[in-house]
């Protein structure tokens, strides 16, 4: 098997049409994105001195961000040139845990990788037109016929709708581009008025009480030409033992992936670029065993976090793990435990993971890692740990039990022994953890081995912790 493979570029994409409409598109978080997808404006990107094809998309903050992605070999040296149009004077490489340097002349930039992840690379002090490069592991590519299900081969396609069966897989080959279309005029929406007033219709790719489901792949999805919640993009609702690995989702118009009261659930090496508000990225809902690793966000809502949306006896959501993620930011949350939880939540952990940008400022209760809830659950046993965060507008952590515009129970819950454990914090921002009532607390929240700005801290006034009311049993040790 190959040391590196790079996806072949689809026949027929082309750059963007108006380069400077695709590049503003990511202001207005409303609208559909009528160009999709394109081959990258800004960068040009070489592997080993064989070109390798770059995508944009817009974004909510500058961009367009432009994306690449391989395969290569456990621990093979890639070495990289990286070339943007109007050249670039110096290049930062995200996450800095990585520890890679770039050498720049007027030829393009040059670095070397020699593991999996994802590189990001900033010119000049500034975010405008950012490029993530993916290096992912080598798989064996499957055949059409071996494939229950879809197979997109190299080249455009695409998709209305597809609902899973047990075992059906979804399989996108390196160098596919799959076009989720906008509804046909006959079709009868399954909601006339959401709590945004918009109609939403059947869901694009549905897996609803089935078993053994995969998608998978080195394709691209779009949903760039969906309108705002037109189509919730992939929702696993009652599934058992599911993949989703590889993929690229771009532009989505509501949840990038839901997984809703599953159990046993992998996700594995995804990326997500998207700026649309409630583009989360992976949000699990009321499942338990859901192991997410090795992927890439950034989108115009939550990253990475989990939900107890159904009551009980459903569970509310356990033994989660995520993994080795990178995170930028632009609006919400990094990680975390998020707002609309009517049931418990317990055993979740966080670990090893990079916030390379994070602008959660647009309300009060966000942050980079959050544990935020709205309704009645009980929230236990969370940990947070050996996360590095290079940078942050608004809070750390933020650990808070409120009523707000999300609220469905008369009562809110309680927020139990949540660690943050050798988190690595850049900027000098603070932290809040912050109860709602004298029945509704946060109890035990405990900082080990923090770092603030590069300086190990070992009180809560030299980390910036705002202990609130309704929040006891707050410490940080060293």
């Amino acid at each position: 098997m190959d040391q590196i493979i790079i996806p072949p570029a689809p026949a027929g994409l082309t750059k963007a049409v108006d380069p400077e409409g695709h590049r503003r598109q990511g202001e207005e978080p409303h609208r559909a994105a009528r160009e999709g997808v394109r081959l990258s404006s800004d960068w040009r990107l070489f592997a080993n001195g064989r070109e390798v094809p770059v995508y944009a998309a817009p974004v909510t903050r500058g961009g367009p961000h432009s994306f690449a992605q391989i395969s290569a070999a456990a621990d093979t040296p890639v070495q990289w040139r990286a070339v943007r149009t109007g050249g670039a004077a110096a290049v930062e490489l995200l996450p800095a845990s990585y520890g890679l340097s770039a050498e720049v002349s007027e030829d393009g930039v040059f670095f070397t990788t020699a593991r999996h992840g994802h590189v990001t690379l900033l010119a000049d002090g500034d975010i405008q037109q950012p490029l993530t490069v993916s290096i992912g592991p080598v798989r064996q590519a499957l055949r059409p016929e071996e494939v229950q299900g879809l197979y997109f081969g190299p080249g455009v396609h695409e998709i209305n709708t597809f609902d899973f069966a047990d075992g059906d897989t979804i399989y996108l080959a390196p160098g596919a581009v799959v076009r989720a279309m906008p509804h046909p005029e006959d079709e009868e929406p399954v909601n006339q008025k959401d709590w945004a007033g918009m109609k939403n219709f059947r869901t694009c790719l549905a897996a609803d009480r089935v078993r053994h489901v995969r998608l998978m792949g080195q394709g691209i999805l779009d949903f760039s030409l969906l309108d705002w919640h037109e189509r919730n993009p992939l929702i696993f609702r009652g599934c058992e033992d599911v993949l989703v690995q590889d993929v690229t989702f771009v532009n989505v118009p509501a949840w990038t992936l839901h997984l809703h009261e599953c159990d046993h659930a992998e996700v594995d090496s995804i990326k997500m670029f998207g700026y649309r508000e409630n583009s989360d990225g992976v949000d699990i809902v009321s499942s338990q065993n859901v192991h997410v690793h090795d992927s890439f966000s950034r989108t115009g809502d939550d990253a990475f976090v989990v939900k107890a949306m159904v009551q009980p006896p459903v569970c509310g959501g356990r033994n989660i793990l995520v993994e080795r993620c990178v995170v930028w930011n632009d609006k919400v949350r990094c990680f975390g435990i998020a707002a609309e939880s009517v049931n418990d939540i317990c055993d979740v952990t966080f670990r090893d993971c990079d916030v390379i940008r994070s602008y959660a400022d647009w309300t009060l209760e966000l942050g980079a890692l959050v544990v935020y809830i709205s309704d009645k659950a009980l929230v236990s046993n969370i940990l947070f740990d050996d996360i590095r965060i290079e940078h942050e507008v608004h809070l750390a952590t933020h650990v808070m039990v409120t009523k707000d515009f999300w609220s469905k129970d008369e009562k809110a819950g309680n927020i139990r022994n949540v660690t943050f454990r050798k988190l690595q914090v850049k900027p000098e921002v603070g932290c809040r953890v912050a109860g709602y009532g004298p029945q509704n607390t946060v109890e035990g929240v405990h900082y080990e081995h923090y770092t603030l700005a590069g300086r190990p801290v070992a009180s809560l006034e030299a980390a910036k912790i705002e202990v609130c009311d309704f929040a006891s049993d707050v410490t940080i040790r060293e």
